[in-house]
C-alpha cells in the first residue's frame, strides 16, 4: 500500500516537474520566434468613434478605411454567435485548446466530420503573421505564439483584435465595416439574425457569401443558431424567429437606400472638423457622445421613404423612368428582349424586394414582365395608382420599369405565388426633425430620401417657404397684444390696400395715387412695376363670417391671418418672431408675411415651435454632450441652454390653439387624432404646392417635416402639409409613441378656463338661451377672460354663409361675385417694423464681426 501511495507521489510529481517544464519551454520557445515581435508590435491605429445617446457606435472616423472596434463596441450577439460556432471554450482556455482538439479529433472518427481545432486566438497568430503555410511545424508554432498572444492581452483585447482582422466576404474585413456593407447600418444597429449571419461567413467567406449563395447563407445562419442555442445564449423562440427572418441586404447595383443617420454624421464630422481639426480627429483616441437616437432615427428614415413613395404615386406613373433597352443601340438586336439581364436581378426574388422587369409584352388589360428566366403578368389590380388611360400609352414593348415583389398569401396547401406591383422612385425630397423639448437634444434627423443619393441636408441646409407653418407665431404676438382665443375675426373675400400708392374713393373702394412725372413715365414704359393691392385666399375659396382666432388657426384661414397681422402691427409680430429664433434678412414687414412669404429653414421652425412646448423657453440645438480622450479626460461637456422668450402663459394659449388643429373635426391636422397623444401642430402649404409643411409636438418631443424638391417646383396638385407631410409626421411619431410617457401639457397656474360657445365665442351660463350643443371649454390669461354673455340670436346669424353675416355688402353683377371687403395697410406700423429689422440685423452683422 505504502509502495502504491509512494509510486502515485512519484508520477504525480514528475507529472508537475514536466507541465512546469513543457510551459517554461512554450514560453521560451515562443520567444525565440520572429513573429513575436509582430504580435506585440500590432495595435490598431488610434481613431475617434461616435456614439448615439444610448451608447450605440454610430460612426468611425479614422485616417484609414479598415473600421477599428473596440470589444465594448461589439454586440453581445455577435460575440455569442463567433464564439458558439467558432471557438466555445474561448474565454477559459489559454490560446489552444485541447478538449477542442479532441473534439475535432472525435468528429473525425465518429461523425466523419472535418472541422478545425484552431482557437480564435491561433487564427488571430495566423491572420497577423500571414504565415498559411501546411506544416505541423508552423501549426505548432501558431500555438506556441496562441500562448504568448493570451500572455500579453486580455481576451476582450484579442477578440477585438480578431473581429477587426477576420475577412467577412466582397473584400470586407472587419465586423464594422461588413455590417456597413451587407446591412448598410453600424454594428451598434445590428440584430440577432445579422449578428448570425455575419459569424457564420468566417468558415467560408465565398461559400457563405450572401450575394452569391442566398440559401446557403440562410442555412449556415441556422446552423450557427442552433450552436447558440445549444451554449444556452438564446433560446428557442429567438432561434425560431431569427431563423425565418428574411435576409436584408444593401443593394449595391441598385443603390438600396441606406438606414444610419448620414445626414447627422456629416454634421457630427463637420462640427469636429472645424473645432479641432480634421488631422487631430482622424488620429486621436477619442470617444463622441452625442444626442441621436439611433433607433428613432431608423424609424424617421422608414417614414421619409414611405411617405415620398407615396405622394409621388399621387401625381401618376412616369414612363420616361423606365429605360427602354432599345435605346442607344447602333443596330437592330433582335434577340435583346431573350438576353437582356438587368443589374437588379442578381438577388433571389423575394418579398419586398424592388426590381427592374423587362416588358415584353402589352395588351389592353396586362403586361407581361420578364425577370431572369421567369414572366410574371401584371394586370391593373398591380398598378392601382398609374393614370387610367390605355396600358400602351404607359408601357412599350422593351421598357424596363420598376416593381415591387409581393408574395401572396398560402393557398389551402401552404403554396404562395410571387406577383408584382408597380413602382418607380420619387423626384420628391423631404426633411424630418426630431428634438428633446427638454433640452433642445437632436434626436432624429433625415435630409432627404436617399443618403447615397444626395448629401445636402433639406432639414438643416434648405431654406424653404414656410407657408401657414408661420401663422403660430402670429398668433402668439396677437395673444401679447391683447387678443384672446374667442376673439371674433370677420373671414371674407379682402383686399389689403397700401395707403402710400392707393387712396380711398367716393364709393368707399380704392384707386391709385398720381405720383411725380418720372414715376409715372417708368410706369408706363415698364421699369417699373405698377403698385398693386394684396388679394390673398383661402384654400378652396371657402370663407367662415365671422370666426374665432381658435377655429380660425385651427382651419388654417389665411383672411383672418392678414387682417390679424396689421391689426396687431407689423413691428410687434417682428419682435416676437426674433425672440423665437427665427429672425433673418428675408423678413419683410409686409401683409404676405401673415402667410409665410419668407424662408425657413425646418430645423430653425421645429426649435420655434419646441418654444410653445416647453413654455416659453427656447433651448439652443444640441447635439454632441460629450467628447473624452483616450484617457478618459473630457474634453468637452455640453448641457442645455435655454432663455424664457415668451411667457409660460402665451406659450400655453399657443400651444391650446394648436392643439385644436389636430383635436378639432375640422383642423387641417385632424388625421394625427389617430395617435391618441396630447399632441400640437400646423400644417403650412405654399400657393403653388411647392412646399408641404406640418410642425407638431407633444409635451416630450417636437417633430417638424417638409416635403417637396430640391428647386422651387410644384409637387403637385393639392399637395397640401396635411395630404404630404402630415402622413410621415403621423408613422414617426407612431413609432415613438411608447417612449412618450408625459401625459399632458403644463398649464401655468394663471390661466383660467370658462365654458363658451363654439361658434360666438362668448360665455354660456346657465341663464343664456344659447344652444349649448356647441359648448366648448375656453381658456385665457388671468384678467382677460370674455364677459360677453352668449346671445341666442347672434349664434343663429353667425351659423349662416359668410355673405347673409353682413349686413352691407357690394355685389357684382359681372362676375356675379361679391366684391371683396378693403382693409388698408397701417403704413406707419410698417415703417416702425422696417426700423427694428434694420437694427436687428445690423446687430447681427456687429456681432458676428
Amino acid at each position: 500500500m505504502k509502495k502504491t501511495i509512494a509510486l502515485l507521489l512519484i508520477s504525480v510529481l514528475l507529472g508537475v516537474v514536466f507541465g512546469l517544464g513543457f510551459a517554461f519551454y512554450i514560453l521560451w520557445k515562443g520567444e525565440t520566434f520572429d513573429d513575436l515581435q509582430t504580435l506585440r508590435e500590432h495595435s490598431p491605429k488610434l481613431f475617434t468613434r461616435v456614439y448615439d445617446r444610448n451608447g450605440k457606435l454610430i460612426d468611425i472616423i479614422s485616417s484609414e478605411q479598415r473600421i477599428i472596434l473596440e470589444y465594448k463596441d461589439i454586440p453581445e450577439n455577435f460575440v455569442y454567435a463567433l464564439v458558439a460556432t467558432e471557438d466555445e471554450d474561448f474565454f477559459n482556455h489559454i490560446g489552444v485548446s485541447p478538449f477542442g482538439i479532441l473534439s475535432a479529433v472525435k468528429d473525425r472518427i465518429l461523425k466523419s466530420q472535418i472541422r478545425g481545432a484552431s482557437t480564435l486566438t491561433q487564427q488571430l497568430v495566423k491572420n497577423i503573421t500571414k504565415d498559411k503555410r501546411h506544416s505541423f511545424y508552423r501549426k505548432f508554432k501558431e500555438q506556441l505564439l496562441a500562448v504568448q498572444l493570451e500572455i500579453m492581452f486580455t481576451k476582450e483585447e484579442i477578440f477585438a483584435m480578431y473581429a477587426n482582422e477576420i475577412a467577412l466576404g466582397n473584400n470586407q474585413f472587419g465586423i464594422e465595416a461588413a455590417a456597413r456593407y451587407y446591412f448598410g447600418k453600424p454594428v451598434g444597429a445590428l440584430n440577432l439574425e445579422e449578428c448570425a449571419t455575419l459569424a457564420g461567413i468566417p468558415q467560408a467567406p465565398t461559400r457563405y457569401n450572401p450575394y452569391r449563395n442566398r440559401e446557403g447563407c440562410k442555412e449556415r445562419r441556422k446552423h450557427v443558431l442552433n450552436r447558440m442555442l445549444d451554449q444556452g445564449y438564446i433560446d428557442e423562440t429567438q432561434v425560431m424567429q431569427a431563423g425565418e427572418a428574411t435576409l436584408e441586404l444593401v443593394d449595391h447595383r441598385n443603390k438600396k437606400t441606406e438606414q444610419g443617420g448620414g445626414w447627422f454624421v456629416d454634421k457630427i464630422r463637420g462640427y469636429l472638423f472645424e473645432k479641432y481639426g480634421e488631422d487631430v480627429v482622424r488620429s486621436s483616441r477619442w470617444d463622441v457622445y452625442t444626442t441621436l437616437d439611433l433607433e428613432w432615427q431608423r424609424i424617421a428614415e422608414q417614414a421619409m421613404v414611405k411617405g415620398l413613395r407615396s405622394v409621388d404615386k399621387r401625381q401618376g406613373y412616369r414612363p420616361e423612368d423606365a429605360p427602354s433597352v432599345f435605346k442607344g443601340l447602333e443596330k437592330d438586336q433582335p434577340d435583346i428582349l431573350n438576353t437582356y439581364f438587368n443589374p437588379t436581378w442578381h438577388r433571389d426574388l423575394e418579398s419586398g424586394l424592388r426590381v427592374r422587369g423587362l416588358v415584353m409584352k402589352v395588351d389592353e388589360k396586362q403586361i407581361v414582365v420578364r425577370i431572369k428566366d421567369r414572366l410574371f403578368t401584371v394586370g391593373r389590380k398591380g398598378m392601382k395608382w398609374a393614370q387610367k388611360v390605355p396600358l400602351k400609352d404607359l408601357f412599350k414593348v422593351g421598357d424596363v420599369p420598376l416593381f415591387t415583389v409581393v408574395e401572396s398569401e398560402a393557398d389551402k396547401d401552404g403554396k404562395t405565388k410571387m406577383t408584382l406591383l408597380l413602382d418607380q422612385e420619387p423626384l420628391l425630397e423631404g426633411g424630418l426633425y426630431a428634438i428633446d423639448n427638454r433640452t433642445g437634444a437632436i434626436r432624429a434627423m433625415v435630409g432627404g430620401y436617399n443618403y447615397q443619393k444626395t448629401k445636402f441636408n433639406m432639414a438643416e441646409q434648405a431654406k424653404r417657404q414656410v407657408g401657414s407653418a408661420f401663422k403660430p407665431i402670429l398668433f402668439g404676438s396677437a395673444f401679447e397684444n391683447g387678443y384672446t382665443l374667442s376673439d371674433l375675426i370677420f373671414d371674407e373675400p379682402t383686399v389689403f390696400v397700401d395707403p402710400v400708392f392707393f387712396k380711398e374713393d367716393e364709393q368707399g373702394g380704392y384707386r391709385r395715387k398720381k405720383r411725380s412725372k418720372k414715376y409715372e413715365r417708368a410706369v408706363r414704359l415698364g421699369l417699373i412695376a405698377p403698385p398693386e393691392v394684396y388679394e390673398p385666399h383661402n384654400y378652396y375659396q371657402k370663407y367662415a363670417g365671422y370666426i374665432t382666432l381658435r377655429l380660425a388657426l385651427a382651419q388654417s384661414k389665411n383672411i383672418v391671418a392678414v387682417k390679424l397681422l396689421n391689426s396687431v402691427g407689423y413691428d410687434n409680430v417682428l419682435e416676437y418672431v426674433f425672440r423665437m429664433g427665427l429672425g433673418n434678412d428675408q423678413l419683410k414687414p409686409f401683409p404676405s408675411m401673415a402667410l409665410g412669404s419668407f424662408e425657413m429653414t425646418l430645423a430653425e421652425m421645429t426649435h420655434a415651435y419646441s418654444t410653445f412646448a416647453m413654455n416659453g423657453i427656447r433651448f439652443e440645438p444640441l447635439f454632441v454632450t460629450l467628447i473624452s480622450d483616450n484617457k478618459g479626460r473630457i474634453l468637452e461637456k455640453n448641457i442645455e441652454k435655454g432663455e424664457q422668450v415668451i411667457s409660460p402663459e402665451n406659450a400655453f394659449l399657443v400651444t391650446s390653439a394648436m392643439r385644436s388643429v389636430v383635436d378639432d373635426p375640422s383642423g387641417t391636422g385632424r388625421k394625427a387624432r389617430s395617435l391618441n397623444l396630447p399632441l400640437a401642430g400646423k400644417t403650412g402649404t405654399t400657393d403653388d404646392y411647392s412646399d408641404a409643411w406640418f410642425l407638431g409636438f407633444h409635451p416630450d418631443i417636437s417633430v417638424g417635416v417638409w416635403v417637396g424638391h430640391h428647386t422651387k417646383k410644384t409637387i403637385g396638385r393639392n399637395a397640401t402639409g396635411a395630404s404630404a407631410a402630415l402622413p410621415i409626421w403621423i408613422d414617426f411619431v407612431k413609432g415613438v409613441k411608447d417612449e412618450l410617457k408625459t401625459k399632458h401639457f403644463t398649464r401655468p397656474p394663471n390661466i383660467v378656463s370658462l365654458p363658451v360657445d363654439r361658434t360666438t365665442g362668448k360665455r354660456i351660463t346657465t341663464d343664456c338661451q344659447c344652444l349649448k350643443t356647441d359648448q366648448m371649454t375656453e381658456h385665457y390669461i388671468k384678467g382677460m377672460e370674455t364677459i360677453e354673455l352668449c346671445d341666442e340670436q347672434e349664434q343663429r346669424r353667425l351659423s349662416l354663409p359668410w355673405f347673409l353675416q353682413k349686413k352691407n355688402y357690394k355685389y357684382n353683377s359681372t362676375n356675379m361675385k361679391v366684391e371683396p371687403a378693403v382693409v388698408w395697410i397701417d403704413n406707419s406700423s410698417q415703417k416702425r417694423g422696417n426700423k427694428f429689422l434694420k437694427e436687428m440685423l445690423s446687430e447681427a452683422v456687429n456681432k458676428n464681426n
